[in-house]
């Protein structure tokens, strides 16, 4: 077919085929692209979950790093184990954390709590504020889910060890720890955190 004045116009066919080639080369470039957003956002979520537990594993810290060293044995750690088998560990030290958060001086308590018919509450590490209790006269047994504040939701599995004497033990009861190694499972993912108390003086390996 040619145009007016002679020159050759485009068929319907022709023009098809660029549609079809421009649709091509535009989906061809689109799929990387969508495949770079989908990344980008799975690193975002990644990171912000990460920086929650970092948040809420430093709040666990913070709590030691405000323990009271002249008390009496001021601090418990218990190794447990959950029925289902796994890490189930309890932290216990006499702060002053609760003041921080409004209360008065005593111990604070952090470990997990599993959603069963028993606690109909939210899997996830919680923490008990307990006025005028020393770590020893406390009963884990005792503790109630609705006198706890939940920490970090999520968390199935929570493992502390500490620092006395110049060994890593996974229980304790007695004077403050030099260092801390806490590790969670948060949704199937694990994650470690080590932190070092200015409490006595001591070479860190």
């Amino acid at each position: 077919m040619r145009a007016p004045g002679g020159s050759r116009g485009f068929t319907l066919v022709e023009i098809l085929l660029v549609v079809a080639l421009v649709g091509l080369i535009a989906t061809s470039a689109l799929g990387p692209m969508i495949f770079l957003v989908e990344k980008l956002r799975a690193v975002r979520d990644d990171y912000g979950a990460e920086r929650k537990v970092v948040a809420a594993l430093e709040s666990v810290v913070q709590d030691l790093r405000d323990g009271l060293p002249q008390a009496s044995a001021p601090f418990r750690l218990v190794r447990r184990d959950a029925l289902a088998g796994g890490p189930d560990d309890a932290l216990l030290v006499w702060s002053l954390g609760p003041t921080r958060r409004g209360g008065i001086l005593g111990t604070v308590v952090y470990t997990v709590v599993r959603q069963d018919l028993l606690h109909p509450v939210a899997t996830g590490l919680y923490r008990w504020d307990l006025k005028v209790k020393a770590p020893t006269d406390v009963s884990l047994e005792g503790l109630k889910t609705e006198d706890a504040r939940l920490v970090l939701p999520g968390v199935d599995s929570f493992r502390v060890e500490a620092r006395q004497e110049k060994a890593w033990v996974q229980e304790a009861a007695g004077k403050l720890p030099q260092g801390v190694r806490i590790t969670v499972t948060r949704w199937g993912r694990s994650y470690r955190h080590q932190d070092w108390l200015p409490v006595q003086e001591e070479t860190k390996p």
